[in-house]
């Protein structure tokens, strides 16, 4: 099947050089970018959302969350630039202490919640709502 798709490959790149074509796909080699998947706790995404946002509201059409990213990314290398390896874990050590832990919650108590899903109806008073009877009897069937 590869040898095949190389085939296929080898004869169109043939033809557009034979038509002075340049490729509609650019190879691995040609882009100068990455797509990255990375997970982001709700607050920080919320937070590249949010300034997203503002900079479409200023006026900047071509705001992405790729761009405010980027941009902490250069933040990050500019903080880490002549840093040793000491330094850089420390820069890292630092800010996970600085984070709230309240924010997170552990897997368990993530899976807990949704085991326990009648246990969410319990309101800020400790105690949970009265069902009215037709809630009652639909409940038995």
């Amino acid at each position: 099947m590869r040898a095949k798709a190389a085939q296929v490959r080898d004869r169109v790149r043939e033809h557009a050089r034979r038509q002075n074509v340049l490729p509609r796909v650019k190879s691995p080699a040609q882009t100068k970018y990455r797509v990255v998947a990375i997970s982001l706790y709700s607050d920080q995404a919320d937070s590249v959302d949010r300034a997203t946002q503002e900079l479409l509201h200023a006026g900047y059409r071509k705001a992405s969350r790729s761009m405010v990213i980027q941009a902490a990314i250069e933040r990050l290398q500019e903080d880490l630039i002549g840093k040793s390896r000491e330094d850089v874990l420390r820069y890292f050590v630092e800010r996970q202490l600085k984070r709230p832990l309240s924010v997170t919650q552990s897997r368990k108590q993530a899976q807990g919640r949704q085991d326990h899903s009648e246990d969410s109806e319990v309101g800020l008073t400790g105690t949970r709502p009265k069902q009215s009877s037709a809630s009652k009897a639909v409940g038995r069937r």
